[in-house]
């Protein structure tokens, strides 16, 4: 237990550090290492000159107050408790004594604990009883030696009836400290299940063997209550090999540790310095689940003879018996009828203990092709409804997924420009969809990062972490044909933004007085250029001080200025920082900027308590502080979570003071049951010059007014802005259709089809091939010699290069050299007729492209097409292992408004998808009739039936995004796994 307390109280020290500067007491902690997320440990000291880069120097001259000489109390470990439970609590401070008694003081209120548990003459613990009389809010700590003598704490423990986080699970429990000079960043990737997340939890690793060493998350990504994805900096920040605990902090302070089933055990979390197993491929990907899977083949590096093979249940493992195990290959056989239907992740362990997970292995239906189950509505949804946008999928630099959404048409036909952008799990489960964002100037800080051109019925493709927008056209033609609204022949590119983009920030140093509250303070730093603004720099932190500090990092090439962002308050918390400031680039290999105070934080150290009386209704109220300097008012300070019943309806307020300012209070307006970390505050009190105020519930919240978020770095999966590119298609095209090929010479976009404006004629044949170069930028196009043997828009095109591959790999795999790849043509609309409903087609063209010569064979007409006279357009396709699947799309459509003045709207098909097996196989000697087998049905009908949407293919699943459901735009997204 007394380890236990010690881990958790190192982990809290930060938090702790910063409380007890509350009001201007000084602090002077003993020798403590503190990881910051760039360097190996942070230490704390006492001198202020020091000039080691990863030295946090403390400037202050004592922790506590105290009336005895060497007395002092320093940390309180944990920094929030839950009354509900009995919590021990670890002090750490000098001069303790046997005899010695605890107090907890809130105001007025003194809550006496009793004798605390000496165990040296610099720590000690108490236990705060389950159920104790005491309320909620943020305590001085106050230690009473026998002779009466004292030492405070100030603002050092809150007390809080919420309850903490729980972490039952992180998956996987390893990562490699990387290689500094092999050019790959070896951060990995992790998921975080449990209960009581709150948006957005801190995540750390806290040291088993040297507790007082931590390191925080680089990012966490709040998916819901039960499941976060973070980015363990086993690389960038030089993580130290060993064995770790996991902990995970809200933004209230209350945390929890990673803990095994039995609820005893702490979970580990090992970084280690040998390379771990790989996986980078395994064959197949799926097989029936009652047949024999051999050879199942698993490929990577840094396997071993004697590595071990299993696939991952929810109730443990299935252990699988290896015929033959190299460094780079295993082969294993999984036995017929020993998996159920479903998804089973694929788990190496090498003799050392370290393994790799791969997700994932599909036992599917013995019917060939089928998908397993039905589409699936998960509850993330876009934030505009849209229909005639495109979709395609990318990776972070930590190698997390995203999906991306950009343009089309939204709910009042307007023709939008802008992206949106959801995270996808490792088990294909997609997170919040949020708008992205740019930066425009210091007016304008954050703006949409949206097309140059806004955009609908365009071609999205995605070549290593760079977008392609293609065509399109910049009028509605959903409704009214008009030939005169000619479609777009403009390519827009933009980058997911990466390490490149990146500052590297040194740790804060204190340069002189100034007006920031002593506390502990948060930067990051990011260069803004020609493609707008990067990533921010690792978060770095100066600890127990304040006056004026100042910030130096590295500078990069090509960049007009830097902005730089700080934590919202003195109790800074790490992932809080918003922006203050813009400054020019300099010359030079590093600048410095010194923050001092001017732009005023917001007040920081809020406490809470409730007391009897008052009006407000029972629940949990969120309430912000902030600061009014000169007129200008900060940053609405960190939410402060309380929670009121029917007999103590009245919150009593603190804070610590900023230097010349009045306070401005906002409240959420309404009781809520639990605490989510992104609700909305609104002012219901201004202009207070004390740092105190009493809520009874008698002032309204003006919803007029809501407290101000600032703004934030940008998170990974952002873009760069787009950019128009020199090179255009060959001919305008609007409902086009892109395809990405790779071959020895290179990475090429093909793109086919289309209409050269909104009228009803007009359709294009022409397929045209544009090469990417290393800088991004296309070639100018070929058209190739052979077209569609019919003209067609609103098509889809599909290679047979996905044959085979897994879902998973981030790049398509360059064709080997005298070979062909097949490309498919399946659907689309041959014109539009009017005024009698218009229905598209039901044939599939096929052709051959030479992956030596890039020369394109004439395309045929597949005997195979959309049987039973199921015309179609505006759908989706996708190829899997060796099938072709044609998802539903429009049914039928009519232009221009029905009697009631509104726009008809496409009717979209209700019927199952369709699949095709895909017979090519090389050596391909001729163009051929029958590259695909007859028409089969699908297991696969959507949940809403719809056209006009988004496909992509990502992490074992098939998305569905947006579209028309014969209604106009929805918001709804749809998955089935393969």
């Amino acid at each position: 237990m007394k380890n236990y307390q010690i881990i958790m109280g190192v982990f809290m020290m930060l938090w702790l550090l910063s409380a007890g500067c509350s009001d201007d007491k000084k602090a002077s902690p003993a020798d403590t290492t503190m990881g910051t997320g760039d360097t190996t440990s942070d230490s704390l000291s006492d001198t202020a000159d020091s000039s080691s880069t990863d030295t946090v120097s403390d400037t202050t001259d004592s922790a506590t107050e105290s009336t005895t000489p060497g007395f002092t109390l320093v940390s309180i470990l944990p920094a929030a408790v839950n009354i509900g439970v009995p919590q021990s609590i670890t002090l750490q401070g000098t001069g303790f004594q046997a005899g010695m008694t605890v107090s907890l003081v809130l105001g007025e209120t003194v809550f006496e604990l009793g004798g605390a548990t000496v165990d040296s003459v610099e720590s000690a613990s108490v236990t705060i009883p389950a159920g104790a009389a005491i309320s909620q809010g943020l305590y001085n700590v106050v230690l009473t030696l026998p002779d009466t003598t004292t030492a405070t704490l100030t603002g050092a423990l809150t007390i809080s009836t919420l309850p903490p986080p729980e972490v039952s699970q992180v998956e996987p429990a390893l990562a490699w400290m990387g290689l500094a000079d092999d050019g790959v960043i070896s951060d990995k990737t992790i998921q975080i299940s449990g209960a009581n997340f709150v948006n957005t939890p801190w995540v750390i690793l806290v040291s088993v063997d040297n507790p007082d060493t931590s390191y925080p998350a680089s990012e966490v990504n709040f998916m819901d209550e039960n499941t976060l994805v973070a980015t363990i900096p086993s690389e960038t920040a030089a993580i130290p090999a060993g064995d770790y605990h996991v902990w995970v902090t809200n933004p209230d302070r209350l945390a929890g540790q990673w803990m095994l089933s039995d609820g005893i055990t702490p979970g580990v979390f090992e970084i280690t310095a040998s390379a771990p197993p790989q996986i980078s491929s395994i064959d197949p990907v799926q097989n029936p689940f009652n047949e024999v899977c051999a050879p199942f083949t698993v490929t990577g590096l840094h396997f071993n003879p004697l590595s071990t093979l299993s696939l991952l249940t929810a109730d443990g493992e299935i252990a699988l018996s290896v015929t033959s195990a190299t460094e780079t290959q295993i082969v294993a056989t999984i036995p017929a009828d020993t998996l159920e239907l479903g998804l089973y992740p694929v788990l190496v362990v090498n003799p050392d203990g370290q393994s790799d997970t791969f997700y994932a292995f599909e036992a599917k239906s013995p019917t060939d092709g089928h998908f397993t189950g039905n589409f699936e509505q998960p509850a993330s949804a876009l934030n505009v409804a849209r229909e005639r946008h495109a979709v395609t999928f990318g990776f972070d630099m930590n190698g997390g997924t995203w999906l991306y959404a950009a343009g089309g048409l939204d709910a009042q036909n307007g023709v939008l420009g802008n992206v949106e952008a959801a995270a996808v799990n490792i088990y294909g489960n997609v997170g919040e969809w949020r708008l992205l964002e740019q930066w425009q100037d210091v007016a304008n800080p954050r703006v949409e990062n949206s097309f140059m051109t806004q955009r609908s019925g365009h071609a999205m493709v995605r070549i290593q972490n760079r977008l392609f927008a293609i065509g399109g056209n910049t009028w509605d033609t959903s409704s009214v044909l008009n030939a005169q609204n000619a479609a777009l022949d403009t390519i827009e590119t933009a980058t997911i933004l990466g390490e490149e983009t990146r500052v590297s920030a040194a740790v804060p140093t204190r340069t002189a007085d100034g007006a920031l509250p002593t506390g502990t303070w948060y930067y990051r730093i990011s260069a803004v250029g020609p493609s707008g603004e990067g990533l921010p720099s690792n978060e770095v932190q100066l600890l127990n001080s304040g006056g004026a500090l100042q910030v130096c990092f590295e500078t990069l090439a090509n960049v007009a200025s830097y902005n730089v962002y700080r934590s919202v308050a003195a109790d800074g918390r790490h992932g809080s920082t918003r922006w203050i400031t813009s400054v020019t680039a300099e010359e030079g290999a590093t600048q410095c900027v010194t923050d001092d105070g001017s732009i005023a934080p917001a007040p920081g150290f809020v406490s809470a308590e409730t007391n009897a009386g008052g009006t407000l209704a029972a629940g949990v109220w969120i309430y912000r502080v902030s600061s009014v300097v000169d007129g200008v008012e900060s940053v609405a300070g960190y939410r402060t979570p309380v929670s009121v019943d029917a007999e103590n309806a009245t919150v009593a307020l603190r804070w610590s003071p900023v230097v010349g300012a009045t306070y401005n209070v906002y409240r959420t307006n309404a009781a809520a049951a639990s605490v989510a970390g992104d609700e909305e505050t609104y002012l219901v009190a201004e202009g207070l010059t004390a740092v105190s105020w009493v809520d009874d519930g008698s002032n309204l919240g003006n919803e007029l007014i809501a407290a101000q978020n600032g703004v934030a770095p940008l998170p990974v999966g952002s873009l760069s802005s787009w950019q128009t590119l020199a090179t255009t298609l060959s001919t305008p095209r609007e409902g086009a259709a892109a395809a990405v090929v790779a071959t020895q010479s290179g990475t090429h976009i093909v793109v086919a089809g289309g209409r050269s404006d909104g009228g009803p004629d007009n359709y294009l044949s022409s397929v045209e091939i544009l090469t990417v170069q290393t800088d991004g930028s296309l070639t100018p196009p070929t058209v190739f010699t052979e077209s569609l043997q019919t003209a067609r828009a609103f098509l889809n095109l599909a290679s047979s290069q996905g044959m085979g591959t897994s879902p998973l790999n981030a790049e398509p795999i360059a064709a080997p050299a005298g070979s062909h790849i097949v490309l498919f043509a399946v659907a689309g609309d041959e014109s539009f007729s009017s005024p009698a409903p218009n229905d598209g087609l039901m044939t599939i063209e096929a052709a051959i492209l030479d992956a030596d010569t890039l020369t394109l064979g004439a395309w045929t007409t597949q005997n195979a097409d959309l049987s039973a006279g199921r015309t179609t357009y505006a759908g989706g396709a996708a190829v899997v292992d060796n099938y072709l699947y044609a998802l539903p799309g429009v049914d039928n459509e009519q232009d221009g408004v029905d009697t009631d003045g509104t726009d008809f709207e496409p009717v979209p098909l209700t019927s199952l998808s369709t699949r095709f097996e895909i017979v090519a196989s090389e050596p391909i000697s001729a163009p051929s009739a029958d590259f695909l087998t007859g028409f089969m049905s699908s297991n696969g009908g959507f949940v809403v039936p719809r056209s006009y949407y988004g496909t992509a293919r990502v992490n074992s699943h098939i998305y569905i995004i947006g579209g028309n459901d014969g209604a106009g735009p929805v918001d709804s997204i749809e998955k089935i796994s393969q």
